[in-house]
């Protein structure tokens, strides 16, 4: 899987417009603009760092695990946007 399609089909699960109103409803009680804007780019690039891990070395994370592909495999059927690439 490339890094473009992997990177649409996280967009499209994730729901980034849906989960909007949760986060500013959260952040509006930080009274500091300055300490908002560190606070959501601190949490997006540990989003990426998580995503980028799992896309480079998740193989590598379900052998060490002993789980077969076969399964993962068989779960992305189940995902309606897994048809993307």
């Amino acid at each position: 899987m490339d890094l473009l399609s992997a990177t649409l089909t996280l967009i499209l699960i994730m729901d980034p417009l849906g989960n909007i109103p949760m986060f500013l409803s959260i952040l509006n009680k930080i009274p500091d603009e300055n300490r908002r804007r560190k606070i959501l780019i601190r949490e997006l690039l540990l989003a990426l760092l998580v995503l980028l891990i799992f896309l480079f070395l998740g193989r590598h994370l379900l052998q060490w695990l002993k789980s077969p592909t076969a399964i993962v495999a068989n779960r992305r059927r189940d995902c309606p946007f897994s048809d993307l690439n």
